[in-house]
C-alpha cells in the first residue's frame, strides 16, 4: 500500500483492473489532471506466475489473485491488471451485429463502427510470421491494413507457427465449408482462424493492462497514485438539494489492510471500474440499488435502481475431450514433473515451448447441428419452439422484449458466427462443483494424451444476477448465473455439441484421434438427446461476465446513459465490463478496452465541456 500524501484528487478510479488503468493512463496524460487509483488486491506485475503464459492456471482460484465469488466462483482478477493478469490471454474481437445493436437499447454513439478506432487504439498487433500464414492457413483472411492501424500499448502476437493439430484445424473446417474470408477483427467473420494471444513477442511474456499501460514511465507521472491492497468500503456522497440528481459523488471510503477507515475526495468524478461482480456491489453498499433490497440490510437508500446487479450476462462452455496418438503434441504431457521441468528451462533460458503459449486456433460458426448449418425453417422452427416473448408493459419485460428481438436477428442471420469453438491440446475435467477453470485442468480423469474442444454459445439469452448479501464489502456478493434459464440457449448448446461430432469426424483432424481412444464424458452426440446430456455434464461458464449496470435507456431499465454516468447521480461513472448492454461474440477483453478507451475521451469532453461552460 502506497502513502498517500494528500487525501484530494481530480478523479479516483475503484479498480486497477482492465478498464481501470486504461483510464487513468490516459486521463494522466493532461499533466494538470490528479488520479488516485485504488486497487484491492496486491501489484503482482512482476511475478513469475502472472508474467509466464502458460502458468495462467496456477493464478484462478487463489485468493492473492482471483476474487473467488461465490455460485458459482470466477476468474475475476484481484491485482493491478485485474482480469487481464489472470486470463487465458486469448484475444477476441467481437462480432459487428452484436456492437450495433448497443444502440438500439438507447446508446448513440456506440455502434461497431463508432468504437472501431478504440479497437485500433489499445493495442499492438504483431505480424503473423511466414511459417505461419502458411501452416496456420491465414492467407485467406488476414489483413495486414489492420494490424498496421494499430498503435496501442498493449503487445499482441500470433503464435510463431502452427503445429500439425492446429494445421489440421484450419483445414478441417475448410473442409466443412467454413474456411474464412474476413478478417475476425473487421466484424464478420464465419469458420476458423488463428487469435492473437496477449503475449509481447520481444520478452514472451504475458502483456496485461498492468505492464502496457502501467508501463515504468506512466508510474513515475506525479500526477498518478496507486493505492493497492486497499478495499473501497463505500462512495461517499453530497446533497446538491436538487429536485433530480439530488446526490453527487465526492469522494470514497477506504480500508486499509490494517483496518483504518479514511475519507479520500475527488474534485470532479468516481470512476468505478471493479469489474461486472464488484462494481453493483460497491453501487449497492452505497445505497443506489433496489429499495427493497437495501432497506433488508438498513443500508440508506440513495437512489432506488432495481437493475443495478441484474441483467448479467455470460458466456457458457461445454468440454469434450478426445484422446488423440501418441505423435500428436499435448500438454498431457506435463503430468510428468520431468516435462513440466523441461519446459519450465526451456522457456527461461529461449521463451519458447509450452509455456510460451496458449490456446490459439478457433472458430466463429453460425447455428449449426448434426447435420451442419441449421436452414431457415429450422433456425425458425428452434425458436418458436423454445423462447416466449413477454407480455408485460414494465420495464423488465420492455428490456426482454428488446434483447430477444435482437438476439433473433443476430441467430437468424446465416453469414453471422453466433458460436465458438476451441482446441485445447489437453485433456479437462469437469467436477461435480468446479470452482474455477483451473478445476478443469488440474486433474486428469484418464491416462493418455487428449484434445479438447470448447464449444461457447455467442449470444445467451439467460441472464442472471450479482447482488449483496450483507453491508460489509468484506462479504462477497452472490452471483447466481441462471445458465440455461432461457430453454432456447439449452437447445442451441446441444444442437452446437451434435456438430462436434462433425468437426472430429471429419479429416484431417479425424486422422489425429487415436482409433478406438477415449473420450470425455464417455457419450457421443449422435442424437440430440445424448447431446443434452453431454451439455449437463460438461457446461461451466467462460468467466466473461458483463451487463451488471447495463448501458441502456432508463425506460428499458439501464444503469448508466451513452455517456456511462450513473443514473440520478452527478460525479459518478462506471467503465468496465458491467455497462455492456448486449454481451459480443468472443472473449470479452478487447471490447472492455475499446469501451476504457471511450471512456477516457468521454471524461476528457465532458470535462472540458464543463471548463468551457465555466469561463
Amino acid at each position: 500500500m502506497a502513502v498517500i500524501e494528500n487525501s484530494v484528487f481530480d478523479y479516483i478510479v475503484v479498480g486497477g483492473g482492465t478498464s481501470g488503468l486504461v483510464v487513468a493512463a490516459r486521463l494522466t496524460e493532461e499533466p494538470d489532471t490528479t488520479v488516485l487509483v485504488v486497487e484491492a488486491g496486491g501489484d503482482h506485475t512482476e511475478n513469475p506466475l502472472v508474467k509466464t503464459p502458460g502458468l495462467c492456471g496456477e493464478l484462478l482460484g487463489k485468493e492473492d489473485y482471483d476474487w473467488t465469488l461465490v455460485s458459482p466462483p470466477q476468474g475475476s482478477g484481484q491485482m493491478l491488471g485485474g482480469s487481464s493478469a489472470i486470463n487465458h490471454m486469448m484475444v477476441m474481437y467481437p462480432n459487428k451485429a452484436a456492437l450495433d445493436e448497443w444502440e438500439s437499447l438507447g446508446n448513440p454513439g456506440w455502434t461497431f463502427d463508432e468504437l472501431s478506432p478504440y479497437f485500433r487504439k489499445f493495442a499492438t498487433t504483431h505480424h503473423p510470421s511466414e511459417s505461419l500464414v502458411d501452416s496456420g492457413r491465414m492467407a485467406s483472411y488476414y489483413d495486414g491494413k489492420l494490424t498496421s492501424a494499430e498503435s496501442g500499448p498493449l503487445n499482441l502476437q500470433y503464435t510463431p507457427s502452427a503445429d500439425p493439430t492446429h494445421t489440421a484445424w484450419m483445414d478441417t473446417f475448410k473442409n466443412l465449408g467454413l474456411q474464412l474470408g474476413s478478417d475476425p477483427r473487421a466484424g464478420t467473420a464465419v469458420g476458423a482462424f488463428q487469435n492473437t494471444l496477449s503475449i509481447n513477442p520481444k520478452n514472451g511474456e504475458r502483456s496485461s493492462s498492468a505492464s502496457s499501460y502501467l508501463n515504468k514511465d506512466v508510474r513515475q507521472r506525479k500526477n498518478l497514485k496507486l493505492l493497492t491492497s486497499t478495499l473501497v468500503r463505500r462512495i461517499v456522497f453530497e446533497d446538491t438539494g436538487g429536485s433530480t440528481n439530488a446526490h453527487r459523488a465526492t469522494g470514497i471510503m477506504i480500508r486499509s489492510p490494517d483496518g483504518k477507515d479514511t475519507v479520500l475526495s475527488a474534485r470532479r468524478e468516481i470512476i468505478l471500474a471493479s469489474g461486472a461482480l464488484r462494481t453493483p456491489q460497491l453501487l449497492e453498499l452505497s445505497g443506489i440499488g433496489g429499495a427493497s433490497l437495501l432497506k433488508q440490510l438498513q443500508i440508506p437508500v440513495i437512489v432506488d435502481n432495481p437493475n443495478i446487479g441484474e441483467h448479467v450476462q455470460g458466456h457458457p462452455i461445454v468440454l469434450q475431450s478426445f484422446e488423440v496418438g501418441p505423435e500428436v503434441p499435448s500438454l498431457d504431457m506435463l503430468r510428468d514433473p520431468e516435462e513440466v521441468n523441461s519446459a519450465l528451462a526451456q522457456y527461461q533460458e529461449t521463451r519458447s515451448g509450452p509455456l510460451a503459449d496458449g490456446i490459439k486456433s478457433c472458430a466463429y460458426v453460425p447455428l449449426v447441428d448434426g447435420s451442419g448449418q441449421l436452414s431457415a425453417e429450422a433456425r425458425s422452427e428452434l425458436w418458436n419452439a423454445h423462447v416466449r416473448m413477454p407480455s408485460g408493459a414494465d420495464a423488465g419485460s420492455k428490456y426482454e422484449e428488446a434483447e430477444k428481438k435482437l438476439v433473433q436477428r443476430i441467430l437468424d442471420e446465416p453469414t453471422e458466427g453466433v458460436l465458438e469453438y476451441l482446441i485445447l491440446p489437453a485433456q479437462t475435467h469437469v467436477p461435480a462443483e468446479p470452482r474455477t477453470f483451473a478445476d478443469s485442468m488440474a486433474q486428469m480423469d484418464s491416462d493418455g494424451c487428449y484434445i479438447t474442444i470448447i464449444t461457447i454459445l455467442g449470444h445467451p439469452l439467460s441472464q442472471g444476477s450479482i447482488h449483496i448479501q450483507s453491508p460489509e464489502i468484506s462479504d462477497k456478493p452472490l452471483w447466481d448465473p441462471r445458465f440455461n434459464s432461457e430453454p432456447v440457449d439449452f437447445e442451441i448448446m446441444a444442437r452446437a455439441v451434435q456438430f462436434v461430432e462433425r468437426i472430429v469426424g471429419t479429416p484431417p483432424l479425424s486422422n489425429l484421434l487415436k482409433i478406438g481412444g477415449k473420450r470425455m464424458p464417455d457419450l457421443k452426440a449422435d442424437t440430440l438427446d445424448a447431446a443434452r446430456e453431454i451439455v449437463r455434464q460438461r457446461q461451466i461458464t467462460a468467466y466473461h461476465p458483463a451487463g451488471s449496470c447495463a448501458m441502456m435507456s432508463e425506460e428499458l431499465g439501464g444503469v448508466v446513459d451513452p455517456r456511462l454516468r450513473v443514473y440520478g447521480i452527478q460525479g459518478l461513472r462506471v467503465v468496465d465490463a458491467s455497462v455492456i448492454p448486449l454481451i459480443p461474440l468472443g472473449n470479452i477483453q478487447t471490447t472492455v478496452y475499446a469501451v476504457a478507451e471511450k471512456a477516457a475521451d468521454l471524461i476528457k469532453e465532458d470535462w472540458r465541456e464543463a471548463t468551457q461552460k465555466e469561463l
